[in-house]
């Protein structure tokens, strides 16, 4: 039996942001396309959320990391 997959809606509901977000960063955390539908292994999700959890840097988005960097003045 294969895990559950999470729809763009309901990971956006779980984690109260925007559907647009959800899909707009959506390679970031594991998200992939069945048929032009994203779609969101339970798995992928609970093992980014774990990591954003315990705070381990490579949990963040690359985009986020891409902030990061820029306010320290890394770029």
């Amino acid at each position: 039996m294969t895990a559950p997959h999470l729809t763009p809606e309901q990971l956006a509901e779980r984690w109260q942001r925007r559907v647009e977000w959800v899909r707009e960063n959506a390679p970031d955390f594991g998200g992939f396309k069945i048929g032009g539908f994203w779609r969101f292994d339970l798995a992928d999700v609970e093992r980014y959320e774990n990591r954003r959890k315990t705070r381990d840097p490579l949990s963040m988005t690359e985009r986020s990391a891409q902030r990061q960097e820029s306010k320290a003045g890394v770029l």
